[in-house]
């Protein structure tokens, strides 16, 4: 696995990968704010065909929209990530954004911003994404099923995360996997 806009810090402690982000980092294009935002910090590996994604992610957000998940990428006009962002100490937005042709959606549900513990899963089948989320890592709860204009071109899959308003936070990755023959 490689980084895309390496974070300023980060390092493995046994079972998990921990990463401290930098500020005005972000992953957006256009809808809505205008702004194209292509500065996350991404760590990700090359996959081809068919595949599952999936990790547990615990964090601890400082300032709105801080965020961390999993994301898989074609270019910087086609993308997807799903995690949680921090909104303020009430509610958080568990989410997803599909970039297609240079263009974000983002589908949202609101809740408590003190859960700071999550696992996400992600099938990729024939271009279709399956996501879904767990507070437990074992009841998963579906959370989109979108279409990703990949073509034949190669992906990559990994973990992101970001903080556009804040001066970064600490997020920690543990039994991530990516099943899928290495490219």
């Amino acid at each position: 696995m490689e980084w895309l806009h390496e974070p300023p810090s980060w390092g493995q402690v046994k079972e998990y990968l921990w990463v401290l982000t930098d500020s005005d980092t972000d992953l957006w294009q256009r809808t809505h704010y205008g702004f194209i935002r292509d500065t996350a910090h991404m760590y990700m590996r090359p996959v081809s065909g068919d595949f599952t994604l999936s990790a547990r992610f615990h964090f601890y957000p400082e300032s709105q929209y801080d965020q961390c998940g999993l994301v898989v990428r074609r270019n910087d006009q086609c993308w997807f990530k799903c995690s949680t962002e921090y909104e303020d100490e009430h509610i958080s937005r568990l989410g997803s954004v599909l970039t297609s042709y240079g263009h974000s959606d983002w589908a949202t549900q609101d809740i408590d911003s003190q859960i700071n513990d999550i696992w996400y899963s992600l099938e990729f089948h024939d271009g279709d994404l399956t996501v879904s989320f767990s507070y437990d890592g074992e009841i998963y709860h579906q959370m989109r099923i979108c279409h990703l204009h990949s073509g034949t071109q190669r992906l990559s899959a990994g973990i992101y995360g970001c903080s556009p308003k804040g001066q970064g936070f600490r997020f920690e990755v543990s039994e991530l996997s990516i099943q899928n023959p290495p490219v």
